[in-house]
C-alpha cells in the first residue's frame, strides 16, 4: 500500500493548486500569471498551473473575465488577473451546484437549465451580453470559444 501512496503523491505532486481549495491563492495566480507568456487559455488549460480546469470552464471563466482566450497571460494587468481568479471560482462553484441538482433529480434535470454556457459550443450563436456572434478558434488542437466583442 504504502508503494501505491507513494506513486500516487509523485503523480500529484506536479500538478497546480485546485481552483476551490485553499492553495489557489489570488495572490500565486497574480504571480503566475505574470511570469507566463503562455496564451490565457492555454495557460488555464496547463494541470501544472491550474488543476482541474476543463475547455468548457476555461472558456466560460475567460467569457466572465473579458479575457481573449489568444492574450498572453503576462500581458494581463494584476486587476485582470485578479478578475480571471475570481471568474474561475465563480464557474466552478457554479458547476458544481449545478451537478448536485443532476444529481438529486435523475432523468429530469436538463443541465443547461441551471448552468447555461455564455460561449461554450456555440460557434455562430449570439453573444448573451453583447449580441455579437460567437467564434471559435483552435488552440493546441482543441476548440475554443468567444465573443471578439466582449472579450478583449
Amino acid at each position: 500500500m504504502c508503494s501505491t501512496v507513494t506513486r500516487l503523491a509523485k503523480a500529484l505532486a506536479g500538478l497546480g493548486p485546485e481552483p476551490l481549495s485553499r492553495e489557489f491563492t489570488v495572490d500565486g495566480f497574480v504571480k503566475a500569471a505574470a511570469s507566463s507568456r503562455l496564451p490565457a487559455k492555454l495557460f488555464l488549460m496547463d494541470q501544472k498551473r491550474v488543476a482541474g480546469l476543463g475547455n468548457v470552464y476555461a472558456a466560460e471563466a475567460l467569457f466572465r473575465a473579458g479575457i481573449h482566450p489568444a492574450r498572453p497571460m503576462n500581458r494581463l494587468s494584476a486587476d485582470r488577473a485578479r478578475v480571471l481568479y475570481d471568474a474561475i471560482r465563480d464557474v466552478l462553484r457554479e458547476a458544481v451546484r449545478s451537478a448536485k441538482i443532476a444529481y438529486n433529480r435523475p432523468g429530469k434535470y436538463t443541465e443547461a437549465a441551471e448552468w447555461p454556457r455564455a460561449v461554450y459550443r456555440r460557434e455562430g450563436e449570439t453573444c448573451l451580453r453583447c449580441g455579437a456572434r460567437i467564434r471559435r478558434i483552435k488552440q493546441a488542437g482543441r476548440s475554443t470559444y468567444f465573443c471578439a466583442r466582449c472579450q478583449r
